[in-house]
């Protein structure tokens, strides 16, 4: 069987797509666990907002940083919740998610038992998470359809 350039691009997409499902899984799976994770009190030591131009245009981000420490151990965090950071072009959802967070303020944060590095300010399960699945799997799809036509 001989396969077109199209058909190898196809199979290069459905590869891809299969990566990023697996990653996408074990996020949704940390994000889930997260919730049983040991807690400690961390202090909010930035929070802002930043802005980028992205190829839509300008796209804003929640960014907030927490001192903890765990076994007399300081450790810096940046991860607000599992499953990547999410960028909008609308300012507004990432300003309310930096207003709960002011500097200086006491939050209590859920960190990974066996890497105290990880940890995340919300812990539990979330719609980006469970929508990188999402993504994944249609991009998946897509690819396969893609290879149908090209085979």
């Amino acid at each position: 069987m001989d396969m077109s350039i199209a058909g190898i691009i196809a199979v290069t997409f459905v590869a891809v797509g299969a990566i990023g499902l697996a990653w996408a899984v074990i996020q949704v799976f940390d994000a889930r666990y997260s919730a049983h994770w040991p807690k400690t009190v961390a202090t909010v030591t930035h929070s802002w907002v930043s802005r980028e131009e992205g190829s839509e245009g300008e796209m804003f981000g929640a960014n907030v940083t927490y001192r903890y420490y765990v076994d007399g151990k300081e450790i810096i965090g940046n991860r607000i919740r599992i499953g990547g950071r999410v960028s909008q072009s609308w300012r507004g959802s990432s300003e309310r998610l930096v207003a709960k967070y002011p500097v200086g303020r006491g939050v209590t944060i859920a960190y990974h038992p066996d890497d105290p590095t990880r940890g995340v300010l919300e812990p539990g399960s979330t719609k980006t998470a469970w929508s990188l699945v999402a993504i994944c799997a249609a991009w998946i799809a897509i690819s396969i359809f893609m290879l149908r036509d090209a085979v």
